[in-house]
């Protein structure tokens, strides 16, 4: 009890001037009592610690909890399997004071984007005593940094992910979205049908993004029908079809967007990254709970379809995790 009062007490004592200024000096001076200009938003304080979330010695710190700060040389975590959005410009400390102090702490399967490599060198000690490492960093010309830590560098096959025709429809909408909401939405919806299509074909042949890109630039429209009568899928096989039955002209606008939705695998850097190897990553360990692993995505994506590809690996996780679970 005395400590809280200590710790109380400048908050008190600015209360008490903050109040005699008021009565004492003009309003135009000192504002008005409740300034709503930044809405209603306040500094948390000592007495609000028990409601932001677990206060602990850096010795007791529990596995299930994002730190969300350090208040007088303790550690404030936020409640188990809480979720929490941090902002802030860059160097205000959200991977040194939150993510680094978290990654260290937490005991289960982690999914860290950055794009710096200090997150790695310094989170990737104690994670290799958690469970497996893997690294992605598609457009990385250099991989020296990761064999200086003992990492060989992971790639990633999304058509790995795609396992029902409901997931190739999934991972052919993060590609296509933002054109579908835009004035060519029809194009960007019939090449998402298109991509959905070849996603499905390519996999049953154990193929990769890229063989998907090669489909689409070395098919012509009438030899989609071919294509479609050999597919073990039935959705497949009407996905394509129906572009085989698509007049020539309007075909070739479909497959050209398709190609541009997916011009990222233009870059032998992204293909070879996304190819399945020895070093591929495996989603069923990655999620496994007798084995947390850990898996940090680099971020140097130069467009927006580069954007949009770390979104499609965490949903595929998340897809994956959710299929497990059941």
């Amino acid at each position: 009890m005395m400590n809280d009062l200590l710790n109380s007490l400048p908050s008190l004592l600015w209360r008490a001037v903050v109040g005699a200024a008021r009565q004492l000096l003009p309003a135009w001076l000192v504002g008005t009592d409740s300034p709503r200009s930044h809405g209603s938003s306040r500094w948390a304080e000592w007495s609000d610690r028990n409601r932001l979330g677990r206060v602990r010695t850096a010795h007791e710190l529990v596995g299930d909890g994002i730190v969300l700060g350090f208040f007088n040389r303790r550690v404030i975590q936020s409640p188990a399997e809480d979720n929490v959005l941090l902002l802030g410009v860059q160097r205000s400390g959200k991977t040194s004071s939150v993510v680094v102090p978290t990654l260290l702490t937490w005991s289960g399967a982690a999914v860290a984007t950055s794009t710096k490599e200090e997150l790695v060198n310094l989170t990737v000690g104690h994670r290799r005593t958690v469970g497996p490492v893997w690294v992605f960093a598609p457009l990385d010309d250099d991989h020296a940094w990761l064999q200086r830590l003992g990492i060989q560098a992971s790639t990633w096959n999304p058509l790995e992910a795609a396992s029902t025709s409901g997931a190739a429809a999934e991972l052919a909408d993060h590609f296509t979205a933002k054109g579908k909401r835009g004035e060519n939405g029809h194009w960007y919806l019939a090449a998402s049908s298109l991509i959905s299509g070849l996603v499905i074909s390519e996999r049953e042949h154990a193929g990769d993004m890229r063989s998907v890109v090669a489909r689409l630039n070395r098919t012509t429209t009438s030899q989609y029908v071919g294509l479609a009568r050999t597919q073990k899928d039935t959705t497949a096989a009407e996905l394509l079809l129906a572009h085989a039955l698509t007049p020539d002209k309007e075909a070739g606008s479909v497959a050209s967007t398709a190609r541009a939705a997916l011009s990222l695998w233009n870059d032998e850097r992204v293909a070879a990254a996304t190819r399945s190897t020895p070093n591929a990553l495996d989603l069923d360990r990655l999620l496994a709970e007798s084995e947390p692993s850990t898996w940090w995505l680099r971020r140097r994506m130069p467009n927006a379809a580069g954007r949009s590809f770390l979104p499609c690996s965490c949903r595929c996780c998340a897809r994956r995790q959710q299929e497990l679970a059941r």
